[in-house]
């Protein structure tokens, strides 16, 4: 039988939901340890489980011959973690995971019944010990929280220790679908434009411009769920960087709908004119700053398909229409430069049809003379700007305030599929 195209759509994009991702080199978390009994022998055969609270996935490993376990491909959030084995009281621990967390948490069961309550005991290791990594996360609630005036959840790495930043104009240069300006970002006095940048684990640099910090993709921090770090001593698993890693991941859907929305608005007649403008009484350039957006994520619900606990989406739009005043000086030409008068101009004017032994040498008086100045020339100087200001150190003349515009909506979209239980 034929396929329609609309059931073929469908087909598609519940493969896109329901497939698990590529498990990405720093996106996921692992919790390791060493499971012994009251008297401190290793306990091998012990069945340790990972439960997300927010989703009910669960992850289960058995310990080894060393009584070892790992918990790997771990999605940020929080996990109860529990460990059971026959004649011994099953133990547990509620534990925070971020992004490339590798958490070591060892275990002592003690002899009872397996009918005994679990206890829970809510704990996130502060130290990693088993990774040598340097580094640190800006979780979700700092995120939503701390003020980027470009909306770009990467240039939250400057509040980490040790980052420093050339930042000017963020509005401009790190706002949402441009490049990002992450060329600015020295990390523990490391050179610029040698920093690696991960979204969800792959990289996010853009090569187009020829410089590392360009960014492909900024999504917005309403669909951030943290930002890792990392300063210096780096895993093998990383590499392409000759400074830190600015990792960011995404979030993801749980078995609550969830979602949130906002409109950033920025006009003219909320802003005063440049200082620059005001000192050459130069009127006020148009400025506005629209940013529309929202968020929405939960389980996958369709009919005679229930994806609580098991199947998960996640989206976010979010669209940018920005017209914003840049200050530029450049050099115009003087009265006198326009009918070839450069005696005041502080620069040399050579007469290529005057040589001695082969070297130009300047026109008299560092004039041209008028019939030397071509017809075409004297025409297109009608159409040159004339200057507005004095001239500066640099001998800039002319003052502008034009606007950098960024008129086109854009979307992101961000599907997110949590994976099913694994065992």
């Amino acid at each position: 039988m034929g396929m329609t195209k609309g059931r073929a759509g469908l087909l598609a994009l519940l493969i896109c939901l329901v497939g698990q991702p590529a498990a990405a080199q720093t996106e996921l978390g692992t919790i390791t340890g060493t499971v012994k009994d009251a008297q401190g022998a290793i306990l091998p055969g012990v069945t340790a489980t990972a439960l997300n609270t927010a989703t009910n996935v669960t992850t289960t490993t058995v310990t080894n011959g060393e009584g070892v376990y790992v918990l790997s491909a771990l999605v940020n959030g929080t996990y109860r973690v529990t460990f059971t084995l026959a004649s011994f009281a099953p133990v547990g621990r509620e534990i925070e995971v971020r992004s490339g967390d590798r958490l070591r948490v060892d275990m002592t069961l003690q002899v009872g019944a397996m009918t005994e309550e679990v206890r829970v005991v809510a704990e996130t290791p502060l130290l990693q010990t088993s990774t040598a990594t340097r580094s640190q996360v800006i979780d979700q609630a700092k995120v939503e929280s701390l003020p980027t005036s470009g909306r770009n959840a990467y240039a939250l790495a400057y509040t980490v220790t040790g980052v420093t930043t050339q930042f000017t104009r963020e509005s401009i240069s790190a706002r949402p679908f441009d490049n990002g300006g992450m060329d600015a970002i020295s990390i523990n006095g490391g050179v610029t434009r040698s920093n690696e940048f991960l979204l969800d684990g792959a990289p996010n640099a853009s090569r187009e411009g020829g410089a590392q910090g360009s960014l492909a993709f900024v999504p917005s921090p309403d669909a951030v769920q943290e930002v890792r770090v990392s300063t210096n001593t780096y895993d093998a698993q990383f590499g392409r960087t000759g400074g830190g890693v600015i990792a960011v991941s995404i979030r993801s859907g749980t078995n609550s709908l969830r979602g949130t929305g906002y409109y950033n608005h920025r006009g003219a007649n909320l802003n005063s004119n440049l200082y620059e403008n005001i000192v050459r009484g130069i009127p006020k350039e148009d400025l506005y700053h629209y940013n529309p957006g929202f968020t929405l994520g939960g389980p996958v619900r369709l009919p005679k398909y229930d994806g609580r606990n098991k199947t998960f989406f996640f989206y976010a739009f979010e669209g940018l229409k920005s017209g914003i005043p840049v200050s530029s000086g450049e050099r115009a030409p003087t009265d006198l430069e326009r009918v070839g008068d450069f005696s005041q101009s502080g620069a040399t004017i050579y007469d290529p049809l005057n040589t001695v032994n082969g070297v130009p040498q300047p026109f008299p008086a560092n004039r041209i003379p008028a019939d030397r100045i071509d017809p075409v020339s004297r025409n297109l100087l009608a159409y040159m700007v004339s200057p507005n200001t004095t001239p500066d150190a640099t001998l800039n003349n002319f003052f502008s305030g034009n606007n950098s515009r960024f008129d086109t909506y854009t979307s992101g979209i961000l599907p997110r599929a949590a994976a099913r239980k694994r065992r």
